[in-house]
């Protein structure tokens, strides 16, 4: 499990009457639940999380993105092996349109 704050910069790439692509990146501090991922050792739970991904949304509720996730103690412990997220996609349903 992981508990991130981690502030977004989201930018729109083009809009057009149903299609809202973006792209967005976040970094900030997180909390793993483990710290060994296979062979990969984080050294500590207190960690940062780093995002970058592209996205849309399209319709009045559905957006759709894909994004990859690295996490890094920065050096604060021992071991800093790093754990990497190679390309995380999502499909979410909101049930309020946004504004």
């Amino acid at each position: 499990h992981t508990f991130a704050i981690s502030p977004m910069a989201i930018v729109t790439l083009h809009e057009s009457q149903q299609l809202h692509p973006y792209a967005v990146l976040a970094i900030g501090p997180a909390y793993l639940s483990t710290i060994q991922f296979g062979s990969q050792h984080l050294g500590s739970h207190a960690c940062f999380q780093d995002l970058v991904g592209l996205g849309a949304r399209f319709g009045a509720h559905w957006d759709a993105s894909i994004n990859y996730l690295h996490y890094s103690n920065a050096g604060l412990a021992s071991h800093n092996q790093g754990v990497d997220i190679h390309w995380m996609a999502s499909i979410a349903y909101h049930r309020l349109s946004p504004s």
